[in-house]
């Protein structure tokens, strides 16, 4: 969900969620309109170019990885393993869901949610404190 602060602009980059899922796919906003069902917004999905229609509430702001975020990057198995084991534990740092080109939302450390995450995403880029 966006943030208060965030501004949705015509080409934004963002993360949009599919069939109802916590998890995002990359687009570009191209237009927000007001419906019965809410705000709704177009978007097109950069890997597919098909065009969606999505809640406002279903999207968040992304970016393509920066410097910073490359050296961060680690496999989500091997994040999984580090958390399983007391190696990385949420009040270590904080991270967030990468495919490898993009930084999505924030890691969730309940075990079943990242397993879930885990057919969505590849890495995680784990900063820490």
């Amino acid at each position: 969900m966006l943030k208060p602060f965030q501004t949705l602009k015509k080409n934004s980059l963002i993360g949009y969620s599919k069939k109802n899922t916590a998890y995002y796919c990359p687009g570009y906003a191209l237009e927000v309109q007001l419906s019965d069902k809410g705000i709704m917004v177009y978007v097109e999905d950069v890997n597919t170019h098909s065009m969606q229609v999505v809640s406002y509430d279903d999207i968040i702001i992304i970016h393509p990885l920066t410097e910073l975020d490359r050296e961060c990057l680690m496999p989500i198995d091997e994040f999984i393993e580090c958390v399983d084991c007391g190696g990385i534990t949420d009040y270590d740092g904080s991270g967030k869901y990468s495919d490898g080109v993009y930084v999505y939302d924030n890691v969730d450390f309940w075990e079943t949610q990242l397993q879930i995450a885990k057919k969505y995403y590849k890495y995680v880029c784990w900063y820490n404190k």
